[in-house]
């Protein structure tokens, strides 16, 4: 596994795994620290922390097994970490105690945390998104719908008021309103049903303004201007 500073661009750091048995989740912090998913033939029971200064491995967690690539968000103010299962299966581990504090069978596309911390996105291959709370109840709060397709990924708007969820087929992108949970619009794309590929890069920019997304046979780079409400 490579690790590249961009702004050089030149390789930092090279951490060895056997073929197959090692997936990128997220840098903490200034990007000092890389969690990694570990396991065997697409088999992924733990996550590991590892320096990216010294190149060794600082500490694991433990996790339910999800089956095929593992993909995860860090909450805002990192302390918790989503992770979600290619085919099933999900979990939000506390990182300073490495315990599971929220965990369901809904699992498949990329993960998301509200920029509060205080709501996850899941989104599964089974056509549905839900969107629950960390905080007291840890209730589902909306259950979305509306693609042919599974979905593949899910983005919270940096102001809270927009959720953004990635399809298959020809619906690439949902916007949906947080306050009452409707559609507000639909952004077509090609190439969007092969879930192997997509999702694994989508979400907001820092302002909010844009909107992009990785997906295709290609492997494209899409990007939409995601303008206020009052434009």
């Amino acid at each position: 596994m490579e690790i590249w500073d961009w702004t050089r661009p030149t390789t930092t750091r090279e951490l060895p795994f056997p073929a197959n048995t090692a997936v990128p989740i997220a840098f903490l912090g200034d990007g000092t620290k890389l969690l990694i998913a570990r396991g065997r033939e697409q088999r992924w029971s733990t996550i590991e922390e590892w320096s990216v200064e010294t190149g060794e491995r600082t500490r694991v967690f433990p996790i339910p097994v999800l089956l095929g690539a593992v993909r995860g968000a860090v909450s805002p103010d990192q302390r918790k970490l989503l992770v979600s299962g290619l085919t099933v299966g999900h979990a939000v581990i506390d990182l300073a105690s490495g315990q599971i504090v929220e965990s369901g069978e809904l699992g498949a596309g990329k993960p998301a945390f509200s920029a509060d911390g205080t709501r996850i996105a899941i989104a599964s291959s089974r056509g549905i998104t839900e969107v629950r709370s960390l905080v007291a109840g840890k209730t589902t709060i909306a259950t979305l719908r509306g693609f042919v397709q599974g979905m593949h990924g899910a983005a919270f708007s940096p102001d809270g008021d927009r959720l953004a969820v990635q399809g298959g087929g020809f619906e690439a992108v949902k916007i949906f309103d947080m306050a009452n949970w409707e559609t507000l619009l639909t952004l077509e794309g090609e190439g969007t049903g092969n879930a192997t590929i997509t999702g694994f890069t989508f979400s907001f920019s820092p302002n909010g303004k844009t909107l992009g997304i990785v997906y295709g046979p290609a492997r494209t780079l899409h990007l939409w201007r995601a303008p206020s409400w009052a434009a």
